[in-house]
Parts: C-alpha cells; sequence; structure tokens
C-alpha cells in the first residue's frame, strides 16, 4: 500500500529510546479494512537508536466507548 499521509507529528525521547506518535491514514485503511473492531487514524513507532532507524508498530488501537 502505497500513497498514505503522515502528519501532526508526537516524539518522546528517553535515553537512546524515540517514540514517535502521528497521524497515518494508512492505520485508517489497514484497521478498516481488516476489521480490528473500530478504526484508528493513529499511528506509533519506536527507535532504540536514537532516531538512526525505526521500527512501525502499525495502528494504535482504537479506544472503547
Amino acid at each position: 500500500m502505497g500513497g498514505f499521509t503522515q502528519s501532526e507529528t508526537s516524539t518522546g525521547m528517553c535515553g537512546s529510546n524515540v517514540v514517535v506518535g502521528f497521524n497515518d491514514s494508512g492505520s485508517y485503511a489497514d484497521t478498516f479494512l481488516n476489521g480490528t473492531g473500530g478504526v484508528s487514524f493513529s499511528g506509533i513507532a519506536v527507535s532504540r537508536n536514537r532516531g538512526v532507524t525505526f521500527t512501525d508498530l502499525g495502528p494504535v488501537p482504537p479506544g472503547r466507548t
């Protein structure tokens, strides 16, 4: 899947660990198409080497009402 937008990032850092949260239209498509029990427009990624490389952890699970 390509052509998705990521925006409005938030970043946290502790030592060499970096966590980034962001709006992600790909997360919306993933949760909508894969029937995860809700839709999410939020993604998260983590780095263990001060931001040199990141691992995408996928969509943030949608909240319950």
